[in-house]
């Protein structure tokens, strides 16, 4: 594989707890979604967790936005 500057896409782990919080708590990410930045990490892990759980029931898929394998953004 070559490295640099490569965007993939992946399903949403609970290890991106981390990246999730550091991108949903600027408010100006925010203001594209239907909810409020994030204070706390326990938030980021909650809307992964909630994630997966529809995921599981065939209601919803999320997908981690890398750029060289870190998480820059969600579809």
């Amino acid at each position: 594989m070559r490295k640099g500057n490569r965007i993939s896409i992946r399903r949403i782990q609970r290890d991106d707890a981390s990246a999730i919080y550091n991108i949903f708590s600027k408010s100006e990410v925010c203001d594209f979604y239907d909810l409020s930045p994030f204070n706390d990490l326990s938030q980021a892990v909650d809307q992964i967790e909630g994630w997966l759980r529809n995921y599981e029931h065939g209601r919803q898929v999320r997908y981690a936005i890398c750029k060289d394998e870190e998480v820059i953004g969600t579809c």
